[in-house]
């Protein structure tokens, strides 16, 4: 097995100033995020590396022991840079790739690990998502936060990616 979780998380977000570092109830929020890799790949072994593409000192300076930092070149960190390009310049070799967000504090492990399940035996697996038509607010530290609601709905699958 070699499965690889990718966090990326640059510097210098447009519309949220430091969103990645942000204090989210009492740690930085990319915080749960590496946590929640290390879970997955210390309770049901479906990764065993973990990565975070960054070029920001804050968080190259918070990364949790056992996760390795990729410093990401300066043109692979502005608006118009592709994931894809990111993917290319990891020095890993990898079956599966788990990606998660930085800013996902809230994702469900459980989900993560059925649709590794339903990968594996699959081409591809993508989440169907039901989105709520009415926006909400909130405020988090100070911050006023837009946000819908998104509720999945269940997987389709692409073959011959």
């Amino acid at each position: 097995m070699n499965n690889l979780c990718i966090i990326p998380a640059r510097a210098n977000s447009k519309r949220l100033k430091n969103k990645n570092f942000k204090n989210f109830f009492g740690k930085p929020i990319i915080e749960y995020s590496m946590q929640t890799a290390i879970n997955i790949r210390n309770n049901y072994w479906i990764i065993n590396k973990i990565v975070v593409s960054t070029n920001d000192n804050n968080i190259k300076n918070i990364i949790l022991p056992t996760i390795e930092l990729h410093s990401r070149e300066d043109e692979l960190c502005n608006d118009n840079a592709e994931f894809l390009d990111i993917l290319k310049r990891l020095p890993y070799d990898y079956e599966y790739l788990l990606l998660i967000y930085p800013c996902a504090p809230m994702i469900d492990i459980d989900k993560i690990v059925n649709g590794f399940n339903l990968l594996k035996d699959k081409d591809a697996i993508y989440p169907i998502y039901e989105i709520s038509e009415k926006r909400y607010t909130c405020e988090i530290n100070g911050d006023r936060i837009n946000y819908i609601l998104l509720q999945e709905i269940g997987y389709g699958l692409k073959k011959n990616i």
